[in-house]
C-alpha cells in the first residue's frame, strides 16, 4: 500500500472509530444518567 492509500485508509478509520465512540459515549451518558438520576 503505497502512503497516500495508507493516510486514506488511516483516516477513515479514525472517522469510524470517532462515529462509533460518539454512539457509545452517548449511550453510556443516557445509561450513566439513569443509573445516577441525572437525566438531562
Amino acid at each position: 500500500m503505497d502512503s497516500d492509500g495508507k493516510m486514506r485508509f488511516w483516516a477513515d478509520t479514525e472517522f469510524e472509530i470517532k462515529k462509533g465512540f460518539r454512539r457509545s459515549a452517548h449511550a453510556l451518558f443516557l445509561m450513566g444518567g439513569d443509573v445516577l438520576g441525572l437525566k438531562p
